[in-house]
């Protein structure tokens, strides 16, 4: 039981995941209180059920027995449609009872389609079947069981099965109490001993602290049967060795009882023991397993008989028939009760694991993805000393285009709304390619690629965030299009600009590969996860230039030599940026190879031409190219700008190519 908790413990996830993990653990800690508390078979198959669809979020759940006829029957059904007929011969349901493992299978009709069978299990046999049927998703669909509900079930199960048994047993025992006589003192004694046992059961039912359950378990035992002494033995398999876990005596337990074979016999059968022992005290003995579901875990040895008279005497049938009754309730509330700490434990351990990543996320802010978050979790040592480290990142810059046209358009509430719809739609995607926020500048994003946990092609998810970001803009702008999506006065801006071939909410985006510091900077009372160096500089110069290019996503050499068989690109410029001597290729994405239309790749293909006759200062072969480009797309600002140099620089050719850029 313990490992399964660990398994759900240990499984992957969002950080929504995460929280619906510590929920459902909660769930299953509360459970092994609450169905330890009810007896009553009635109440017990409710809670069962409705404890079961709330933990793996399924549809429907049922309980079902077999009968004297060894056909399965249903004793409880929670579901709004009804127990299909057909389940009651499939296989799955008999392979389960017989095999004691679950099951999973699916059916067509209305209803209970993705079926999990998992058998209640007390004392080695199947008492019952607990099946639950369609797990609902949030977005109302239903679908099959995954492996974290599968590994809570059947710690449920487990719980279940015992508290399902105890019940039956209860049952049983109130039938026992109403036949017997009640005429003569000797069954009179028997009642009076059935109903001790049947206080017992609720009683250790209802306590989970193993030490109280253990002393509760050798008071009652020499209550129940008259005995001068009880006491709990435990084996260490490792060492081979047997020890007193507690005792109720006024002698100790004798130390040769310990070594002796009988012992090992009991424990590893399972049976009961009568030992006679030549001691002044101790004498008589009688050695019960305390098993549940094929595990022993404890001995119960109860010592001297004592008469009315004073005298010892061994345990008689009536004793041993008790204590053996009285034997499978004592493990099982002894193993429910060392569950509960396990469940406890691990809990403790989780719910420490969530709130130290909710403490990261607080520190950090809303700019940690959830790579980071764990990377942090797992290596705290990366966050707790200022300073950083050189490697070879990408750096990410986004910003929207004519934004204070747009801002001048909305109210304060409306922008804010605007800007944080927008900001969450890109901000998904970069997380999603293993980016991490830096930092927002009002509607521009920063963000770098690679750390704090490094993959090898930084460069070609940053691309690809780029690209899935602008068509994410190309779907919301046929939203933002409808009447009354947006507010009147950006409905008419988005109309104006649409007419005039301007995409509304246009955005720039720079991307740079190469060396940068990454790491924990600022003071020793505020610091931040960031990035700096050239590489940054020329990332966020790029998203900028673009403004005379009317272009969407540029970047440097080192990027587009990953990039370039994936997809379509074109030398846009060399460009010297302010404060640098050295120019800089900078390449424009356009397309995913696979996405661009027949007529764009042309464009470019022609563009791409001209521009090796061009860096040839071949200016003339050039504008044949460049003129054939615009032919083709009329709106592309690139071919215009080429066509423009190459008619001056035919009249006045330039020392170089090198276009400088006279602001940051």
């Amino acid at each position: 039981m313990k490992e399964i908790a660990e398994k759900v413990v240990k499984s992957d996830g969002s950080d929504f995941e995460e929280r619906r993990k510590l929920m459902q653990m909660e769930l299953l800690y509360d459970v092994a209180i609450d169905l330890n508390s009810s007896l009553d078979s009635d109440v017990l198959h409710g809670d069962i059920l409705t404890k079961a669809l709330m933990m793996s979020d399924a549809s429907a759940a049922a309980l079902l027995e077999m009968d004297e006829e060894l056909r399965f029957r249903t004793v409880e059904v929670l579901s709004p449609e009804p127990f299909p007929e057909d389940v009651f011969s499939r296989d799955e349901l008999l392979n389960a009872w017989n095999d004691r493992h679950l099951v999973e299978f699916t059916r067509e009709g209305v209803g209970w389609n993705h079926i999990c069978v998992i058998p209640l299990i007390s004392r080695e046999k199947p008492n019952g079947l607990l099946i639950v049927s369609d797990k609902e998703q949030r977005d109302g669909t239903k679908t099959r069981f995954t492996e974290h509900d599968i590994h809570l079930l059947q710690s449920f199960a487990y719980l279940a099965g015992a508290s399902f048994q105890n019940a039956k047993l209860h049952t049983q025992l109130q039938d026992t109490l109403s036949k017997l006589d009640k005429s003569s003192f000797e069954n009179r004694r028997k009642l009076l001993q059935m109903e001790m046992l049947y206080d017992i059961g609720l009683e250790l039912s209802g306590s989970l602290d193993p030490m109280m359950v253990v002393d509760d378990i050798l008071n009652r035992a020499i209550a129940m049967v008259d005995a001068r002494g009880a006491a709990l033995i435990d084996y260490k398999g490792g060492k081979d060795v047997f020890s007193t876990t507690a005792c109720v005596s006024v002698e100790e337990v004798p130390a040769d009882l310990l070594s002796r074979p009988v012992l090992k016999e009991a424990w590893d059968s399972g049976r009961n023991q009568a030992i006679s022992l030549s001691t002044s005290s101790w004498s008589e003995l009688y050695v019960v397993p305390l098993v549940f579901q094929n595990d022993v875990s404890g001995l119960l040895v109860v010592a001297d008989k004592e008469n009315i008279d004073g005298s010892v005497s061994p345990f008689s049938d009536d004793d041993e028939s008790l204590l053996q009754s009285f034997a499978h309730l004592a493990g099982s509330a002894l193993r429910n009760a060392n569950l509960y700490k396990d469940l406890q434990a691990t809990y403790e351990a989780l719910k420490e694991t969530q709130d130290q990543k909710d403490f990261v996320e607080g520190a950090f802010g809303v700019y940690l993805s959830p790579n980071v978050v764990d990377h942090i979790m797992a290596n705290p040592d990366s966050i707790s000393r200022l300073g950083g480290e050189e490697r070879v990142l990408t750096a990410f810059f986004s910003d929207i285009a004519r934004f204070t046209t747009i801002s001048e358009c909305l109210e304060p509430n409306e922008l804010v709304e605007l800007v944080n719809f927008y900001l969450t739609e890109m901000c998904e995607i970069i997380e999603e390619r293993g980016g991490t926020i830096d930092k927002f500048e009002g509607d521009a994003i920063v963000s770098f690629f690679g750390a704090p946990i490094y993959f090898k092609d930084h460069a070609e998810k940053a691309v690809l965030s780029a690209l899935d970001q602008q068509q994410k803009l190309r779907e919301l702008r046929l939203e933002w299009a409808k009447p009354g999506v947006l507010p009147r006065e950006l409905e008419s801006l988005h109309r104006k600009w649409t007419q005039q071939g301007t995409p509304f909410m246009h955005v720039r985006m720079g991307v740079a590969t190469g060396p940068m510091v990454v790491g924990n900077m600022g003071s020793k009372t505020r610091s931040d996860y960031t990035m700096m160096g050239d590489t940054v500089n020329l990332a966020a110069r790029f998203e900028s230039c673009q403004k005379q290019y009317g272009t969407s996503i540029l970047v440097n050499e080192e990027t587009w030599n990953t990039v370039k068989n994936e997809v379509v690109t074109r030398l846009l410029d060399r460009v010297q940026v302010v404060g640098k001597q050295e120019a800089v290729g900078a390449y424009e994405i356009v397309a995913r190879k696979t996405e661009i239309s027949e007529d764009a790749l042309k464009c470019v293909s022609r563009f791409n031409e001209g521009q090796k006759y061009y860096e040839d200062f071949e200016f003339a072969k050039a504008l044949k190219f460049f003129e054939s480009s615009v032919e083709l797309d009329p709106a592309d600002v690139p071919s215009r700008i080429y066509v423009e140099r190459c008619v001056r620089y035919m009249q006045a050719p330039p020392d170089d190519l090198v276009h400088r850029l006279d602001s940051k």
